[in-house]
């Protein structure tokens, strides 16, 4: 335990010590792309110590956990990044029963859940947005057996999971020092949105307070057999009486672009197949009523809203869809209630939800394998 302290510590000397070696260096290559005018041997040497120092920290870090009885499979291929590797020390810290594991976990997201925001703006929704996924979480850790927990439960108590940055830059603000804050800050805006870093930076959100109640779940109106672990469902089935039809075409990893019906799970469940990509449509047109949706990429976060038809996510990069929300638009959109639901891999079903909230968990590298999709007239 103390060796990983002390290796933490050096590497968060390292990262501060040459803070602006990345600035330097850029100039320094728009100086070489534009005039031709090589590096200085001082930054050269400067860049070479760096990368020594760098290598150094990560043989000790495996060496460590080497002896620590983690197998050579388990250990990261590409330690490049002084996150990557500060986020593989912590991963190797002790961190008690799973009983306690999963009360701190617990805990953890009760406090995320208390968080109050004073003001108006974007930050409001970006903090909706984000207690939503500590709520799902919380169901997730809260009904798991504590020695099968989610590794999201883990993360949250060994601190390498985006919404311990906020829960940090809120509960810690007067112990950090001005790397670590910005290191924080940036992951919060990453994964949660500028507005809601900001609104943490400014003092605008407080922990405490009663815990914010759950928003009440639509109920679906008809009754879905639930698939197999190894169904793969093709084509699209009649739709009910009164509701919308839909079309959702899905790109799945190595199978391909699959359309489907509304009511269905568009995907695969339990053959670890991603989702990489989707596409709406209405099968009838419905004069003043249309539909949105936007989803979170894996490595380049979320997307750009689309409408109706246009396709959103990736094809042949093996990047998968990591969450997705979807409402509906037009002067009739409030005539009808739109619902939808995500299978992720390692978790299972999301609960349902309605237009415009996230279904997933940003930064948690959670894989998209099916969605389903439906509109009822109210």
């Amino acid at each position: 335990m103390l060796a990983l302290d002390t290796l933490l510590q050096e590497l968060s000397v390292l990262a501060s010590s040459y803070n602006s070696l990345g600035t330097r260096l850029s100039l320094a290559a728009g100086e070489l792309t534009n005039l031709g005018t090589p590096p200085s041997a001082g930054l050269l040497q400067e860049a070479a110590r760096y990368q020594q120092t760098f290598e150094t920290l990560r043989d000790r870090a495996i060496a460590l956990a080497k002896e620590a009885g983690l197998a050579g499979g388990a250990i990261p291929a590409n330690l490049v990044s002084v996150r990557e590797l500060e986020d593989f020390i912590r991963s190797l810290m002790p961190i008690g029963s799973p009983e306690a594991v999963q009360q701190q976990a617990l805990a953890m997201l009760d406090r995320l859940l208390s968080i109050r925001y004073s003001g108006s703006s974007d930050a409001q929704g970006a903090l909706e947005d984000c207690q939503t996924q500590a709520r799902q979480v919380r169901g997730l850790v809260a009904t798991a057996v504590p020695a099968n927990l989610p590794q999201v439960a883990i993360s949250l108590v060994k601190g390498n999971h985006p919404l311990c940055a906020l829960l940090t830059l809120l509960e810690e603000a007067d112990r950090l020092d001005d790397d670590r804050w910005v290191q924080l800050e940036d992951t919060v805006a990453r994964s949660f949105g500028r507005s809601l870093a900001v609104a943490a930076s400014r003092g605008k959100l407080q922990v405490g307070g009663q815990v914010a109640p759950a928003p009440r779940e639509a109920p679906s109106t008809q009754t879905v057999a639930p698939l197999q672990a190894s169904d793969v469902i093709f084509g699209a089935t009649a739709p009910t009486a009164g509701a919308v039809a839909l079309e959702v075409m899905v790109h799945i990893g190595g199978i391909g672009d699959r359309t489907f019906s509304d009511r269905e799970f568009a995907g695969t469940i339990g053959e670890s197949r991603a989702i990489e990509g989707m596409q709406i449509r209405f099968k009838q047109p419905i004069p003043g009523l249309g539909i949105r949706y936007m989803g979170h990429l894996q490595s380049t976060g979320d997307t750009a809203w689309v409408g109706e038809g246009e396709y959103v996510g990736s094809r042949l990069e093996s990047r998968r869809l990591e969450g997705f929300t979807i409402e509906l638009t037009g002067p009739e959109a409030d005539r009808y209630q739109l619902f939808y639901q995500g299978h992720f891999a390692r978790y299972g079903n999301s609960n349902v939800l309605s237009g415009g909230e996230f279904c997933g968990l940003r930064g948690d590298g959670l894989q998209l394998e099916a969605l389903k999709v439906w509109i009822d007239r109210k």
